[in-house]
């Protein structure tokens, strides 16, 4: 199932349509709702997003253009940059471009800019690279950081105050998962090699943070073996409380919680934290799902919504995304109290142009 694993392949006013809802056992209800869809007739999976002076940013991204990767069709990366502009309440195709072609990294909002760090580009080649996207008189501008000690792709990552915490994750083009822990000071623009991630070793996962804890969930194990690579989607779920000395960070802590209900791997990332209660995984990759390997068969990814309880350590059912809109490999970004779901894979290769938008306001 080559698809599923990336090294190899793998996934004004807002404007917005009637809503559909989320539906729940007598469970909290998050209601949804198309927000502008991104002008591209395909979409990517595993862009870079985030905000910059109160407007959407979506960049890179990876499509299949004309055939399906099982057809012999090779993935195409993006090097494109869209701007959501809420006084117009549309997308625009920036003239300005990344540096390279590239997706299957980690992007955060952080003050008046957004970071890109990692990923791949064409060839499944891994990168070190790390940017700044900032704007200044209405136009955007790249900045080099300090680039990564390691080449990383299909990791998953948040902002914790001032440093951009980094977990899992391949090093190369193999697609084989490490337990990687890194942190970057943005303040002093430089990297740091932690304590590794507890539990097995893992590509796609998603973390949350909130209150000064970076939280790890889910992702998917792979194992080389006589018959091939296997694949276990993982349920296991740690938190890490970095420690400080003189504000300066200088490791931390790693803690056991609950395991999840089931495997979410591949899901929206970061998970929103919701009036600082929950952390909300909205649908992913189960391990029943993971094994199949016909695409033409193939019934769609988990279309089921958990949250954890950040004060009991348990997770409850909190309903289940509408089937169109269940989607893996997607960045999501807090925007006026909605958690937009940009793009992403809704198939195997398969990919949306489309933008969900969940409102966390709400919640019952």
């Amino acid at each position: 199932m080559k698809y599923l694993t990336f090294g190899r392949i793998l996934l004004l006013t807002i404007m917005i349509l009637p809503e559909t809802s989320l539906y729940a056992q007598n469970k909290t209800i998050y209601a949804g709702s198309d927000f502008p869809q991104l002008p591209d007739k395909i979409g990517f999976a595993a862009m870079y997003a985030g905000t910059i002076n109160g407007k959407v940013i979506a960049a890179g991204g990876a499509n299949f253009l004309d055939k399906m990767p099982w057809d012999g069709g090779a993935k195409s990366f993006s090097d494109a940059i869209y701007v959501f502009k809420p006084e117009v309440g549309e997308w625009k195709k920036q003239t300005q471009k990344l540096p390279h072609k590239m997706a299957y990294g980690v992007s955060v909002s952080y003050g008046s800019g957004m970071i890109l760090a990692g990923g791949c580009t064409e060839g499944n080649k891994n990168i070190k690279e790390v940017l700044l996207l900032r704007e200044k008189d209405g136009a955007l501008s790249i900045k080099q950081l300090a680039a990564m000690p390691v080449a990383l792709a299909n990791m998953c990552g948040d902002l914790v105050g001032d440093y951009l915490f980094i977990a899992g994750g391949s090093e190369d083009a193999a697609g084989l998962p490490t337990q990687n822990f890194l942190a970057y000071d943005i303040k002093g623009d430089r990297w740091q090699l932690l304590e590794n991630i507890p539990g097995p070793a893992r590509i796609n996962a998603v973390s949350a943070s909130s209150a000064g804890i970076f939280y790890l969930f889910t992702g998917i194990q792979l194992s080389q073996t006589s018959e091939g690579i296997q694949r276990k989607v993982l349920t296991d779920a740690y938190s890490f409380f970095p420690k400080y000395l003189g504000g300066k960070l200088v490791g931390g802590a790693w803690k056991k919680l609950a395991d999840m209900p089931r495997g979410m791997a591949a899901g929206p990332s970061p998970a929103p934290v919701v009036n600082g209660k929950h952390i909300v995984l909205f649908g992913g990759l189960d391990q029943e799902t993971a094994q199949y390997t016909d695409p033409k068969t193939h019934p769609g990814f988990l279309p089921d919504v958990f949250q954890y309880n950040l004060s009991s350590n348990t997770w409850e059912p909190a309903g289940r995304l509408p089937k169109q809109e269940v989607r893996l490999t997607v960045p999501t970004v807090i925007y006026h109290g909605q958690c937009l779901l940009i793009n992403g894979e809704i198939g195997p290769g398969a990919r949306t142009n489309k933008i969900y938008a969940i409102d966390l306001k709400h919640s019952k």
